[in-house]
């Protein structure tokens, strides 16, 4: 089974439990089974959603619109980006999810690369709201200096009166 073919199971699956149904079985769950509540059910369906986006996405049948460096490393040579220049409030934006992508990324394999990425986001969002990457890290430095490091290792347990 490759990559596609499990998305598209998994996509099932999800938008079964989202409706309550017991993808394995077929079979609508009990009232008060956990895949009833609402908050739970939607919570698939969102799910349900970013699986069927990423789905269309793989099979190329929709655009797959992010912010790059301009390479975006199309090497089907019939296929050809369509980019377009963001105005700042968009560009902002899509900095600003850009970060929280590579962030997720960061978290999923803890790789240097990933935090470089990180990184290179960071200081284009700097340079983006007017800073330079020293005022960044002299404010940065400061910061480190007055309130400490986490290098340190310091753990807040509690407050106690």
């Amino acid at each position: 089974m490759n990559d596609l073919e499990i998305l598209k199971h998994a996509q099932e699956y999800v938008t079964k439990l989202s409706k309550g149904i017991d993808p394995l079985t077929d079979k609508s769950a009990a009232e008060s089974d956990l895949i009833r509540n609402p908050k739970i059910q939607q919570c698939l369906e969102y799910v349900a959603g970013i699986l069927k986006r990423d789905i269309a996405l793989w099979e190329g049948s929709i655009s797959a619109k992010r912010l790059g460096k301009g390479a975006f490393g199309i090497t089907d040579e019939e296929k050809k980006a369509i980019t377009r220049i963001l105005s700042d409030e968009e560009y902002l934006a899509e900095l600003d999810r850009k970060l929280t992508e590579e962030c997720t990324e960061y978290q999923a394999d803890k790789s240097v690369e990933e935090m470089a990425d990180k990184l290179e986001v960071l200081y284009a969002i700097a340079e983006a709201r007017g800073y330079s990457i020293e005022e960044l890290e002299q404010v940065r430095a400061a910061k480190a200096d007055k309130r400490g490091r986490f290098s340190e290792r310091v753990f807040l347990e509690k407050v106690v009166e």
